[in-house]
């Protein structure tokens, strides 16, 4: 900021405050004139003050930071896991052993294994479909713990689920309707 007073001799006084000086202008040679403006058609005169002057330089001037070149970054990053974590990975596959063994469990004690043949004559893609799509979901995911991609295994479910829908209700089908027949025990 600049202030300033004028005597009544005519003779003046100019204070520059040391925090208006750009720092880039700091410690340079520096001359000073002051424009005395009028008024109307006459042009302003300049006044030199002083030949030279040197402001102290309180800081040191930098170049910012967005103009420097910044030294290269390196990233290192961990490489992705090739398999499902051992815990998580048992226990899909104790879930996944202890259904079938149920599901086998209730099929051989409830079954007749006589009317096997009959059953898989009335409705063989019933039949043989459904536990195609069974077998073929196990290898999926036995695939999927062994480190096949997610994406791979979505695909493979997504194409496995439509055809055992289809033939599980061909071979549920036939089911009720020897169950409806009084053909189960």
């Amino acid at each position: 900021m600049f202030t300033g007073s004028v005597r009544p001799n005519g003779k003046a006084d100019i204070s520059i405050a040391h925090k208006s000086v750009p720092l880039a202008l700091q410690g340079k040679k520096l001359k000073l004139t002051v424009l005395v403006g009028s008024f109307g058609s006459d042009k302003p005169v300049a006044v030199e003050v002083t030949d030279s002057f040197i402001v102290a330089q309180t800081q040191q001037l930098t170049e910012p930071a967005r103009l420097k070149a910044l030294p290269e970054l390196h990233h290192t990053f961990r490489a992705p896991p090739k398999t499902v974590a051992k815990p998580i990975a048992l226990a899909f596959v104790g879930i996944v052993t202890s259904l079938l063994v149920i599901l086998l469990g209730f099929w051989l004690g409830t079954a007749d294994l006589a009317a096997l043949g009959s059953a898989v004559s009335k409705a063989p893609l019933g039949h043989i479909g459904l536990l195609s799509s069974l077998l073929a979901f196990e290898l999926v995911f036995v695939r999927y713990f062994q480190g096949t991609s997610i994406f791979d295994t979505l695909f493979a479910v997504a194409f496995i689920a439509p055809v055992a829908i289809f033939t599980g209700s061909r071979a549920l089908r036939e089911v009720r309707e020897r169950r409806l027949n009084g053909q189960f025990n």
